[in-house]
């Protein structure tokens, strides 16, 4: 978070469930790769490194981000949204893929799933047909 005059305050997460590992595919990894051998970024090796970070490895402020967010989106033609808006995309695609709500919320830093339930709930899809199937499968009724 930046303050006026100040700079950037670090701080720990809200809970011990803000501490995590997340799983990306292995292209993205192949990609991070290339970009750390230019200096652009880091693996964390320790909790207080940074993944993105400026060339003298601090912190970049959260306008520069803001402002080369914005450059990216317009080069690509893509109408802008703030980061937090795609975080909350990655959460929608995930549960409308099927990823059961636990995985989603252990993986947005949730402490408890029923705070991903309210947020995202809506993206959850309909599987009472694939539940009625299971039904007759358990009780062996033919359909």
């Amino acid at each position: 978070m930046a303050l006026p005059k100040v700079g950037i305050v670090e701080a720990p997460p809200k809970t011990k469930a803000g501490i995590r590992e997340i799983t990306i595919p292995a292209q993205m990894c192949e990609i991070l790769k290339t970009l750390r051998g230019n200096g652009k970024i880091m693996y964390m090796c320790r909790p207080d490194d940074y993944v993105f970070r400026t060339a003298h490895g601090t912190a970049f402020f959260p306008s520069n981000i803001r402002r080369d967010w914005k450059k990216i989106l317009n080069g690509a033609a893509v109408e802008y949204k703030c980061l937090k808006t795609w975080r909350h995309t990655h959460a929608t695609q995930l549960l409308a893929k099927g990823v059961p709500l636990l995985e989603v919320s252990k993986r947005l830093g949730h402490s408890k799933p029923s705070h991903t339930l309210n947020l995202y709930g809506h993206a959850i899809p309909d599987f009472d047909k694939d539940i009625a199937l299971k039904v007759a499968e358990i009780y062996g009724i033919a359909i």
